[in-house]
Protein backbone atom coordinates (compact mmCIF):
# COMPACT_ATOMS: atom_id res chain seq x y z
CA UNK A 1 0.00 0.00 0.00
CA UNK A 2 3.04 2.05 0.41
CA UNK A 3 4.79 2.66 -2.85
CA UNK A 4 4.13 0.79 -5.81
CA UNK A 5 6.18 -2.12 -7.41
CA UNK A 6 8.25 -1.15 -10.43
CA UNK A 7 6.22 -3.98 -12.67
CA UNK A 8 2.60 -2.14 -11.68
CA UNK A 9 4.43 1.45 -12.24
CA UNK A 10 5.78 0.04 -15.88
CA UNK A 11 2.39 -1.18 -17.05
CA UNK A 12 -0.84 0.86 -17.56
CA UNK A 13 -2.87 -2.31 -17.99
CA UNK A 14 -2.04 -3.49 -14.17
CA UNK A 15 -2.66 -0.26 -12.78
CA UNK A 16 -6.26 0.04 -14.53
CA UNK A 17 -6.92 -3.95 -13.17
CA UNK A 18 -5.96 -2.85 -9.72
CA UNK A 19 -7.94 0.60 -10.34
CA UNK A 20 -11.18 -1.82 -11.29
CA UNK A 21 -11.18 -4.28 -8.22
CA UNK A 22 -10.65 -1.23 -5.78
CA UNK A 23 -13.47 0.33 -7.41
CA UNK A 24 -15.43 -3.14 -7.49
CA UNK A 25 -14.49 -4.00 -3.62
CA UNK A 26 -15.71 -0.42 -2.35
CA UNK A 27 -19.20 0.06 -4.37
CA UNK A 28 -19.97 -3.73 -3.31
CA UNK A 29 -18.07 -5.40 -0.12
CA UNK A 30 -18.63 -2.55 2.10
CA UNK A 31 -22.52 -2.82 2.25
CA UNK A 32 -21.99 -5.78 3.73
CA UNK A 33 -22.14 -5.78 7.45
CA UNK A 34 -19.30 -7.89 8.02
CA UNK A 35 -16.91 -5.85 5.86
CA UNK A 36 -14.24 -4.73 7.95
CA UNK A 37 -13.38 -0.91 8.08
CA UNK A 38 -9.38 -1.64 7.86
CA UNK A 39 -10.54 -3.46 4.38
CA UNK A 40 -11.64 0.02 3.40
CA UNK A 41 -8.87 1.70 5.01
CA UNK A 42 -6.54 -0.66 2.12
CA UNK A 43 -8.33 0.00 -0.13
CA UNK A 44 -8.26 3.69 0.17
CA UNK A 45 -4.40 3.44 0.35
CA UNK A 46 -4.36 1.28 -2.61
CA UNK A 47 -6.41 3.79 -4.68
CA UNK A 48 -4.05 6.16 -3.17
CA UNK A 49 -0.85 4.78 -4.19
CA UNK A 50 -2.46 4.32 -7.67
CA UNK A 51 -2.79 8.35 -8.01
CA UNK A 52 -6.65 7.71 -8.09
CA UNK A 53 -7.64 10.95 -6.09
CA UNK A 54 -11.53 10.15 -6.50
CA UNK A 55 -11.19 6.30 -5.36
CA UNK A 56 -9.92 6.82 -2.16
CA UNK A 57 -12.15 10.02 -1.45
CA UNK A 58 -14.97 7.51 -1.57
CA UNK A 59 -12.87 4.95 0.66
CA UNK A 60 -12.80 8.48 2.64
CA UNK A 61 -16.40 9.30 2.97
CA UNK A 62 -17.40 5.55 3.19
CA UNK A 63 -15.00 5.26 6.30
CA UNK A 64 -16.40 8.62 7.98
CA UNK A 65 -19.88 7.60 7.17
CA UNK A 66 -20.12 4.58 8.11
CA UNK A 67 -17.60 3.50 10.91
CA UNK A 68 -17.97 6.09 13.86
CA UNK A 69 -20.97 6.11 16.46
CA UNK A 70 -22.45 9.70 17.12
CA UNK A 71 -20.07 9.46 20.04
CA UNK A 72 -17.09 8.94 17.70
CA UNK A 73 -16.24 5.41 18.95
CA UNK A 74 -14.90 3.61 16.09
CA UNK A 75 -16.01 0.53 14.91
CA UNK A 76 -14.88 -2.63 13.09
CA UNK A 77 -18.12 -3.53 10.78
CA UNK A 78 -20.71 -1.03 9.93
CA UNK A 79 -21.97 0.56 13.42
CA UNK A 80 -21.11 -2.41 15.65
CA UNK A 81 -18.34 -3.95 17.37
CA UNK A 82 -15.60 -1.40 18.70
CA UNK A 83 -12.16 -1.51 17.23
CA UNK A 84 -9.99 1.11 16.90
CA UNK A 85 -8.00 -0.01 13.23
CA UNK A 86 -10.51 3.02 11.35
CA UNK A 87 -8.87 5.67 14.46
CA UNK A 88 -5.00 5.39 12.50
CA UNK A 89 -7.05 4.62 9.34
CA UNK A 90 -8.43 7.15 8.09
CA UNK A 91 -5.40 9.79 8.87
CA UNK A 92 -3.30 7.22 6.77
CA UNK A 93 -5.22 7.24 4.20
CA UNK A 94 -6.17 10.99 4.04
CA UNK A 95 -2.14 12.00 4.50
CA UNK A 96 -1.73 9.28 1.73
CA UNK A 97 -3.81 10.97 -0.27
CA UNK A 98 -1.79 14.34 0.21
CA UNK A 99 1.78 13.35 0.65
CA UNK A 100 3.37 10.10 -0.88
CA UNK A 101 7.20 9.08 -0.06
CA UNK A 102 9.58 6.72 -0.50
CA UNK A 103 13.63 7.30 0.83
CA UNK A 104 14.38 10.08 -1.60
CA UNK A 105 11.17 10.74 -2.73
CA UNK A 106 8.35 13.36 -1.73
CA UNK A 107 4.93 13.59 -3.97
CA UNK A 108 3.11 16.29 -3.20
CA UNK A 109 -0.95 15.87 -3.38
CA UNK A 110 -0.52 12.34 -5.24
CA UNK A 111 -4.42 11.12 -4.96
CA UNK A 112 -5.84 14.87 -4.67
CA UNK A 113 -10.10 14.51 -5.04
CA UNK A 114 -12.04 17.18 -6.88
CA UNK A 115 -13.97 17.40 -3.68
CA UNK A 116 -10.75 19.16 -1.97
CA UNK A 117 -9.42 22.57 -4.17
CA UNK A 118 -7.94 24.14 -1.68
CA UNK A 119 -6.47 23.02 1.99
CA UNK A 120 -3.65 22.10 4.51
CA UNK A 121 -2.29 19.70 6.34
CA UNK A 122 0.36 19.86 9.30
CA UNK A 123 2.78 17.40 10.66
CA UNK A 124 2.65 14.67 7.58
CA UNK A 125 6.05 12.24 8.41
CA UNK A 126 7.51 11.36 5.00
CA UNK A 127 9.71 8.54 4.55
CA UNK A 128 13.38 9.19 4.66
CA UNK A 129 13.13 11.18 7.68
CA UNK A 130 11.71 14.14 6.31
CA UNK A 131 8.58 16.30 8.20
CA UNK A 132 5.73 18.13 5.53
CA UNK A 133 5.39 20.72 8.58
CA UNK A 134 2.60 22.71 6.49
CA UNK A 135 1.38 21.75 3.48
CA UNK A 136 -1.49 24.42 1.88
CA UNK A 137 -2.65 24.27 -1.57
CA UNK A 138 -4.90 25.96 -3.80
CA UNK A 139 -5.69 25.83 -7.56
CA UNK A 140 -2.56 27.18 -9.16
CA UNK A 141 -0.24 27.06 -6.33
CA UNK A 142 1.42 24.66 -3.74
CA UNK A 143 3.23 25.64 -0.44
CA UNK A 144 4.84 23.47 1.39
CA UNK A 145 7.67 23.41 4.14
CA UNK A 146 9.98 20.95 4.42
CA UNK A 147 12.09 19.70 7.40
CA UNK A 148 14.93 17.19 6.96
CA UNK A 149 16.37 14.99 9.77
CA UNK A 150 19.40 15.34 7.78
CA UNK A 151 21.41 16.74 4.65
CA UNK A 152 19.82 15.21 1.70
CA UNK A 153 18.61 15.79 -2.41
CA UNK A 154 15.29 14.46 -2.73
CA UNK A 155 13.03 14.29 -5.93
CA UNK A 156 10.08 16.55 -5.30
CA UNK A 157 7.01 15.69 -7.59
CA UNK A 158 3.54 17.69 -8.04
CA UNK A 159 0.58 16.40 -9.78
CA UNK A 160 0.85 18.97 -12.61
CA UNK A 161 3.41 20.54 -14.45
CA UNK A 162 5.65 23.18 -12.40
CA UNK A 163 5.61 26.45 -13.78
CA UNK A 164 7.62 28.48 -11.42
CA UNK A 165 9.23 27.71 -7.71
CA UNK A 166 10.33 29.50 -5.69
CA UNK A 167 12.48 28.54 -2.02
CA UNK A 168 13.27 29.80 1.32
CA UNK A 169 15.87 27.64 3.34
CA UNK A 170 17.38 26.55 0.65
CA UNK A 171 21.50 26.60 0.16
CA UNK A 172 21.85 25.11 -3.39
CA UNK A 173 19.41 25.56 -6.54
CA UNK A 174 16.76 23.41 -7.33
CA UNK A 175 17.11 21.57 -10.39
CA UNK A 176 15.15 19.79 -12.81
CA UNK A 177 14.43 16.01 -12.33
CA UNK A 178 13.65 14.73 -15.57
CA UNK A 179 9.78 15.47 -15.37
CA UNK A 180 8.43 18.83 -15.61
CA UNK A 181 6.40 17.84 -12.71
CA UNK A 182 9.80 16.97 -10.44
CA UNK A 183 12.59 18.93 -9.27
CA UNK A 184 15.28 18.12 -7.52
CA UNK A 185 15.47 19.69 -3.91
CA UNK A 186 18.87 19.79 -1.26
CA UNK A 187 17.13 20.24 1.67
CA UNK A 188 19.44 21.32 5.09
CA UNK A 189 19.50 19.33 8.29
CA UNK A 190 17.19 20.51 10.85
CA UNK A 191 16.28 23.37 8.97
CA UNK A 192 12.60 24.43 7.59
CA UNK A 193 12.90 25.11 3.60
CA UNK A 194 9.40 26.45 1.95
CA UNK A 195 8.98 25.74 -1.94
CA UNK A 196 6.51 28.23 -3.12
CA UNK A 197 5.07 26.53 -6.50
CA UNK A 198 3.06 27.43 -9.13
CA UNK A 199 1.46 24.53 -11.36
CA UNK A 200 -0.72 24.42 -14.03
Amino acid sequence: FYGMPDDIAADPKLQAAFRKIVQIKIENHYKKAGFMSFGIVQLGQAAATLGDGELAYQAVVRLVNSYWLDNFASMHNPKSLLNMDVSGGLPAVIIQMLAGSAPGKVRLLPALPREWPTGTIEGALCRGQIEIKRLTWKPGRIVATLLSKKPQTISLSVPSDIQGITATGLATPIRLAGSPRAREVSLPQDKPATLDIRVR
